[in-house]
């Protein structure tokens, strides 16, 4: 796979990744059995693709990869937690 793709996908994958952890949580809190098993395989599919991606990228001795992974997944879960927090504070003003 050409390298711009193989890190356009890392980059998509790991935001998806850092949305479907929080919203499994909720829903796992919420008891909302279908919604959080539904999304665990999902999010099973997103992880081992990543990785793989990511751990042939790494063995080929390509950093960029790594980096690329570990800050997207990073900034996915900082965006996805904020998000969380307003939309929190916008239903306790209503």
């Amino acid at each position: 796979m050409h390298q711009i793709l193989v890190y356009g996908f890392v980059i998509l994958s790991q935001l998806a990744l850092a949305v479907f952890k929080v919203l499994e949580i909720k829903w796992v809190v919420e008891n909302n059995i279908t919604k959080s098993v539904i999304l665990f395989n999902i999010q099973t599919m997103f992880w081992i693709a990543s990785t793989a991606y990511s751990v042939d990228s790494f063995l080929k001795g390509d950093w960029v990869t790594i980096i690329l992974f570990l800050l997207s997944g990073s900034i996915g879960k900082i965006v996805i937690l904020k998000y969380f927090k307003k939309r929190e504070a916008l239903n306790e003003t209503l």
